[in-house]
């Protein structure tokens, strides 16, 4: 192994900066591989591109984010089997939710229908994917193996946000479960790096259910006796898993220094160290960081602010719009006294509200990234899940133990 010292700036900054996206869907830059694992790359590509599935939210082609995850995987040095997962991750559910609506008439197919179809599409990928490694000559349980990631990694339509990550972190066998933690975090990594036309809002919340999935990778490097207080300046096999953690932190903790910026240029920045010192004291004074918190009415400090913020987004991410909009009135309320002085219009409240999340759950991903034994507590659906919820759909009565 070579020794940090010869390591170039340059080589250093790309080891420790955030990965940019590719543009397009190249398929030519992955092909790193052997001859016959490339032409079964390809021919997976291929299979996946003949679906035709919509575009993607910000409008890029479907298949520009397989293959950006593909491209990160590769990066953090997955193996070949990882990366073919990468590519392959979204396509049962993106071919689910292409036939979830009958073209005929317009009408949505029952959760029984999607199932049937799901196992359809399951079956003809499976067999597709084996006859790819075939050609490789992989054995057949490779394919067994990369279905297995694949089907994990696939939100069913029956099963809320949650209960499709926690099968990944609940998975038995560790060689699987491994990959499957792996393509999640560069899955997310690019989710969070293509936020552009969403609202501030949303963007938010997608850093969010990355802190979700952050904090429990942290907790199974911990648990695999992989984490370190250093960032990984060899990339090799045996880290790539930390390795896509830091890069999904950093690239996580960037997105939220881009809303807490933008909401404070809404005529707000004369407030900044208003945002901030209540914060400190938040943190520093009453702890607020480690746990999962509610907010305190009774508080009369503005520090308040920065309590139930996770209990907030949780609320939205479980479809819980009224109860989501009661907690965020609560604090629109709170800074409109608070603030009266400065005249703020309802935009410019809401701006506060996205600025001190924003900044909270910054200082989160900081903590998570740079704090060898830090982690969120109670920032697990079985204690998320207190309030009678779902998580897994009406057809199941199945809870989760915890993660």
């Amino acid at each position: 192994m070579a020794n940090q010292n010869n390591y170039s700036s340059a080589q250093i900054y790309e080891e420790v900066s955030v990965w940019e996206p590719l543009k397009g869907c190249s398929l030519e830059q992955l092909l790193k591989y052997t001859s016959a694992e490339n032409e079964a790359f390809s021919s997976l590509y291929q299979h996946q591109e003949a679906q035709h599935f919509p575009l993607r939210r910000n409008g890029d082609e479907f298949l520009t984010h397989p293959i950006n995850v593909a491209h990160f995987l590769q990066k953090a040095k997955a193996d070949y089997l990882t990366v073919i997962s990468g590519l392959l991750h979204d396509f049962i559910e993106d071919s689910v939710s292409k036939y979830e609506k009958s073209p005929e008439t317009g009408e949505l197919r029952t959760i029984e229908q999607l199932d049937l179809y799901e196992g359809e599409v399951i079956s003809n990928l499976h067999q597709e994917v084996n006859n790819c490694l075939i050609k490789c000559d992989y054995a057949d349980n490779k394919a067994n193996m990369i279905m297995e990631v694949v089907t994990h990694l696939t939100r069913h339509k029956r099963h809320r946000y949650y209960r499709s990550i926690a099968g990944i972190f609940h998975g038995r066998n560790e060689d699987v479960k491994k990959r499957e933690v792996q393509v999640k975090l560069a899955d997310r990594m690019h989710n969070i790096l293509t936020l552009g036309n969403y609202f501030e809002e949303d963007k938010i919340y997608q850093c969010f259910k990355n802190v979700f999935i952050l904090n429990n990778a942290k907790r199974y490097l911990h648990h695999q006796k992989e984490i370190s207080d250093k960032d990984v300046l060899y990339t090799s096999e045996e880290n790539t898993t930390q390795k896509l953690f830091h890069k999904c932190c950093k690239a996580t903790y960037s997105a939220c220094l881009s809303v807490y910026n933008f909401s404070l240029n809404q005529g707000i920045r004369e407030i900044e160290g208003y945002i901030q010192l209540f914060f400190e004291k938040y943190n520093q004074q009453i702890g607020g960081l480690w746990g999962v918190n509610e907010w305190n009415d009774e508080r009369e400090h503005p520090s308040k602010l920065y309590d139930g913020i996770i209990r907030k987004y949780d609320a939205q991410l479980h479809g819980e719009r009224d109860e989501f909009q009661r907690r965020e009135n609560l604090e629109i309320e709170f800074c409109q006294e608070f603030f009266f002085k400065h005249h703020f219009n309802s935009r410019q409240l809401k701006a506060i509200i996205h600025a001190k999340d924003a900044h909270a759950i910054k200082a989160i991903i900081g903590m998570l990234l740079y704090d060898k034994n830090y982690t969120l507590k109670k920032f697990e659906c079985s204690q998320l899940c207190n309030r009678g919820r779902k998580c897994f759909g009406e057809l199941e009565e199945e809870t989760i133990k915890g993660l």
